[in-house]
């Protein structure tokens, strides 16, 4: 069937399926690009999320540590850590409330986290007021020691560091799962691309053969043999010869060969005609001398 179709046909269609196949391919690569674009996206903001809730261990562990050096020493620089821990952990807690707005299960371990840190908080405050009221003397010395001993900083502690870790978990677990994603995609779309790629160059391939097999069929030669021919016989040379393959009646050179030998035919039958009207006008003016010679002889 292709090989009946008009050149303008062919063209269309060739360039048309290697376009269309182009276009899927290019559609794939946009497509994956995009999906690489959102997955790095994400982990990246998995990542920002777990730098805020290690801030806020660390904030933590500096209020900590600056609770028992103060409890201990009853230094007021102890409490420097403690001051500038509090005010980091506001900043830390804010942003990880606002990376994790869409994700109600974190928000809620948030909310968990934030009251064992109200909790610490609390017990802190009583901690440094004991600390205070027994270095001026107000309380004695042992009541401070019995309320550090009972160890209620530490269960509030503890229980923070329970809640950091399983929303440092949860967010593991969502970094673990799009990056299974991210290799499938990437998986698919270099199988995609590289099977696209395969068939778009047999496509290619297959098509030009076949499209140069049908332009040469209809041409029968080269173009320049053809136009060779053509201008060979514009120049009067009837003897040029045409090459014309076996079987061939439908070709451009075919067709040109048949054109030539017509033309042939034609300056033959003409050369016969001028060469039967100059034998029959010769014959013609032989009479007419003989005629006039025999009118003569009579006349005299």
């Amino acid at each position: 069937m292709f090989d009946h179709w008009t050149l303008k046909k062919r063209l269309t269609a060739t360039f048309t399926a290697i376009l269309v196949v182009a276009t899927v391919l290019i559609a794939v690569a946009l497509s994956s690009g995009a999906k690489l674009r959102d997955a790095v996206h994400w982990n990246s903001h998995t990542y920002k999320v777990l730098d805020t809730a290690q801030d806020m261990l660390l904030n933590m562990v500096n209020i900590e540590t600056g609770l028992r050096g103060f409890v201990a020493g009853s230094d007021e620089k102890f409490l420097e850590p403690y001051n500038g821990g509090m005010k980091a952990f506001e900043t830390a807690f804010t942003e990880a409330k606002s990376l994790t707005s869409d994700n109600p299960a974190q928000q809620g371990r948030l909310d968990g986290m934030m009251a064992s840190h109200k909790q610490f908080m609390a017990v802190a405050q009583a901690l440094v007021t004991l600390r205070r009221e027994a270095t001026t003397g107000t309380v004695p010395v042992d009541a401070l020691l019995r309320e550090f001993g009972a160890g209620k900083d530490k269960q509030a502690m503890d229980a923070f560091r329970a809640g950091v870790a399983e929303f440092m978990q949860a967010e593991q677990t969502l970094l673990t799962a799009r990056s299974a994603e991210l290799e499938a995609n990437m998986a698919t779309s270099r199988i995609t691309l590289l099977a696209g790629g395969a068939g778009l160059f047999l496509l290619t391939a297959v098509l030009g053969v076949a499209f140069t097999r049908g332009v040469f069929r209809q041409l029968g030669a080269e173009p320049s043999v053809a136009a060779a021919a053509v201008d060979a016989v514009a120049q009067g040379d009837l003897t040029t010869v045409i090459p014309v393959r076996a079987g061939d009646t439908t070709s451009l050179v075919a067709a040109l060969a048949r054109m030539r030998d017509g033309l042939v035919g034609v300056v033959s039958e003409v050369r016969s005609n001028s060469e039967s009207v100059a034998t029959a006008s010769a014959q013609i003016a032989q009479g007419n001398q003989d005629l006039s010679g025999r009118t003569e002889q009579q006349a005299s």
